[in-house]
């Protein structure tokens, strides 16, 4: 209610009649600080964290609950931009022509380890989609573990 309030004053409208206002509206429900939250919290979900949108809040808590959960929203990010699996994502690299010099899937048969160029392009690829998902609000822990999930997932 205080951005409402800072709002309408710098709109030049008397402070006075600006809190009698915004009185009658919590007193017959018009405004409400929980409502907003939980409305910002969906609008913004699918593209941003917790973090963010907690801190685009400010002082008004928002409960987590009524928005998916931030590992899923990870999850379907990460499918979203670069395939349901990083096999799939080097499947669409390798057929681009800037990726053709790029090392294709090879296993050590002494080791059944995958090559360091496979590693490289794996550290490669989670730096980049790290910051562009921590820029956005989202957990450290949580993007570890999408990261973990998609890539062992077959």
């Amino acid at each position: 209610m205080a951005e409402l309030k800072q709002k309408l004053l710098a709109r030049g409208h008397v402070a006075e009649e600006v809190e009698d206002a915004i009185a009658w509206c919590a007193s017959n429900q018009f405004q409400c600080d929980i409502r907003y939250a939980e409305s910002f919290a969906r609008q913004k979900a699918a593209r941003y964290g917790n973090k963010l949108i907690s801190s685009k809040l400010g002082d008004i808590p928002f409960p987590e609950s009524s928005i998916p959960d931030e590992m899923s929203r990870v999850v379907e990010w990460i499918q979203r931009k670069y395939g349901s699996t990083y096999a799939e994502y080097r499947q669409q690299q390798s057929s681009h022509d800037e990726f053709q010099d790029k090392a294709e899937f090879e296993v050590d048969a002494s080791a059944n380890e995958l090559t360091l160029s496979v590693r490289q392009d794996q550290q490669h690829l989670k730096a980049k989609l790290f910051r562009q998902l921590l820029s956005r609000g989202f957990s450290v822990n949580v993007l570890e573990k999408a990261w973990r999930a998609w890539l062992e997932k077959t």
